[in-house]
């Protein structure tokens, strides 16, 4: 996506897509929608919107992972968990099968961003053993355990781990 300056700054920027220029973000994503939901779930993207999308997918955050052997057609589906939301799907040259968000193209995730969800995935499973073994060595006949911070008894489900900040003393 071209991000074309003005000459005076005080005029907003375009976005130019294949040969579409656009006003701004939000007529872009606009025109995504429209195409999004101008065809039938299952339904083989033509070759004018198909142009639009490989070019849009080059600003994907993983675009090289996505194009993988090359693109041979963009279709719509229906999103299995949000059934009235539709989404891009992807086939390869070699059958291989992806969707991909056009809103990642549009709003790329910030290093801020990417750093967070990688060490979400990191601590995840800590996590959750760390709360398992909790509930395993401290649980009364119930199953319950008493919250440090409320000193109520709660069942597994309704409790949260999260990280203390460390304490750091400094010896002179």
């Amino acid at each position: 996506m071209q991000k074309e300056e003005r000459a005076t700054s005080s005029k907003p920027r375009t976005y130019v897509i294949g040969e579409a220029t656009f006003r701004n973000k939000e007529d872009l994503e606009k025109y995504l929608q429209h195409i999004l939901y101008s065809y039938q779930s299952g339904e083989v993207l033509n070759s004018q919107h198909t142009r639009f999308l490989l070019a849009l997918l080059h600003n994907h955050p993983k675009a090289e992972e996505k194009f993988g052997c090359g693109i041979q057609a963009f279709v719509v589906r229906q999103n299995p968990r949000f059934t009235t939301k539709r989404f891009f799907y992807l086939v390869r040259l070699d059958g291989t099968e992806d969707d991909f968000s056009f809103k990642k193209c549009l709003y790329p995730p910030s290093p801020l961003m990417l750093f967070k969800a990688v060490c979400q995935r990191l601590t995840g499973k800590r996590m959750y053993w760390i709360k398992a073994e909790h509930f395993r060595k401290h649980a009364n006949a119930e199953g319950k355990v008493q919250c440090p911070i409320t000193g109520q008894w709660i069942a597994r489900e309704q409790a949260h781990v999260d990280h203390a900040v460390p304490i750091h003393l400094s010896v002179s």
